[in-house]
């Protein structure tokens, strides 16, 4: 019966485990997610100011 606990224990422990990594693999990927929405976001906004009128526009209308 002990060994039983023993095992159940065990795998309790490896399950917790197995969830914290899924769990900080899916904050990276948030994170990740943000960052890039956030670039999107902001890229027209920086071509715009570093290029003349008609290159901004061109570059903000294709995004």
């Amino acid at each position: 019966m002990r060994s039983n606990e023993t095992s159940a224990a065990t795998l309790a422990q490896a399950e917790l485990e197995r969830a914290r990594r899924t769990d900080t693999r899916g904050k990276r990927m948030l994170i990740a997610g943000l960052v890039i929405m956030l670039a999107a976001a902001l890229f027209p906004v920086l071509a715009s100011w570093a290029l003349d009128g008609e290159a901004a526009t061109a570059l903000w209308l294709a995004s």
